[in-house]
């Protein structure tokens, strides 16, 4: 008597992924079933899906010890799950060896037993006294054209894997990029005009600081207001000077815009000269503490100094932030 044929390890691992693919299919129909079976309840899905998983698990024990003694995947490609003696496998055994194949699968290092073993036994095999047979080297039928396509889609599908593990991990690295080069907001100081007061003789405001957070704006070129943008906020300082309202805001904001604070009119004369005029005194203050000057005489000869001569306060907040 001829000893039996034993099914390369090549053959088995093939084998073993298509009932992965069948199985995986089956969970999906069943997930897929769920619905139009109107299981809406979490309860009859969580049992249903439940009973899927039962299934698939007795998958393999039931198939092996059916009079076929293969899964879909060895029938496929040729291959047998025989008891000791070449019977067939009682479902006892077959229920034992699945559940040692599963162990071995979880720890890993008894799969290699398999490369050691003459019969090409691995673990569960030797568990459960069970051998796997090659139909095709017993001359039952060739088998060579399913080995071949499945083992052209197992590659197929390894180099898909491979791809997809790929762009994903490049999507991770662009998205992890893309978050370190983000600009973080920046802190913007905004000061505000809390309070005035008298001391030593000079009128003070006081301003009160705090910080604000905006969101990340696009990195731009600092620059100069335009001639056009400056020459409006110099019109718009003179017009302020000569109102009615002493607001020094306003005269801080037109500054920061560009306004020339020494700039003069056809009479030769400044937005301070219109201030003192005005008796603007906060607005003076501002002025002169943005640089404007005070010994200004426009083309009649009249000065800023003139024009201040009988009014003390005035006098004080031409003064205002420079040394006395």
């Amino acid at each position: 008597m001829e000893p039996p044929s034993y099914a390369s390890v090549w053959n088995r691992f093939l084998a073993y992924w298509i009932d992965t693919l069948v199985l995986n299919i089956a969970f999906s129909l069943a997930a897929l079933l769920a619905i139009p079976l109107g299981m809406a309840n979490p309860l009859a899905s969580s049992l249903f899906i439940g009973l899927v998983w039962v299934l698939a698990l007795l998958y393999m024990p039931l198939m092996h010890a059916s009079s076929q003694q293969a899964t879909v995947g060895k029938l496929l490609l040729g291959l047998r799950v025989t008891g000791p003696g070449g019977i067939r496998l009682s479902y006892v055994r077959a229920l034992l060896r699945f559940v040692v194949k599963v162990l071995s699968i979880l720890f890993i290092v008894p799969l290699f037993f398999i490369f050691f073993s003459s019969k090409k036994h691995a673990l569960h095999d030797k568990a459960a006294g069970s051998s796997v047979i090659d139909r095709e080297r017993e001359g039952e039928q060739s088998y060579r054209l399913a080995r071949r396509v499945a083992a052209i889609f197992f590659v197929l599908s390894l180099l898909f894997g491979v791809m997809g593990l790929f762009f994903f991990g490049s999507a991770i690295v662009a998205a992890v990029s893309g978050i370190q080069s983000m600009t973080l907001p920046e802190p913007t100081r905004v000061e505000q005009q809390v309070q005035t007061y008298e001391a030593n003789g000079v009128h003070h405001f006081s301003f009160q600081s705090h910080w604000e957070y905006h969101s990340p704006q696009p990195a731009q070129t600092p620059s100069a207001p335009s001639i056009g943008q400056a020459s409006d906020a110099t019109e718009g300082l003179f017009d302020l000077a000569k109102g009615g309202r002493d607001d020094d805001y306003a005269v801080m904001r037109l500054i920061v815009r560009g306004a020339d604070v020494n700039a003069r009119d056809a009479q030769g004369r400044t937005p301070l000269f219109y201030a003192v005029q005005q008796h603007h005194l906060e607005m003076v203050k501002a002025l002169v503490f943005k640089g404007a000057d005070t010994g200004v005489t426009d083309r009649e000869g009249v000065s800023i100094r003139k024009l201040a001569e009988h009014d003390r306060s005035m006098q004080r907040a031409l003064r205002y932030g420079r040394a006395r």
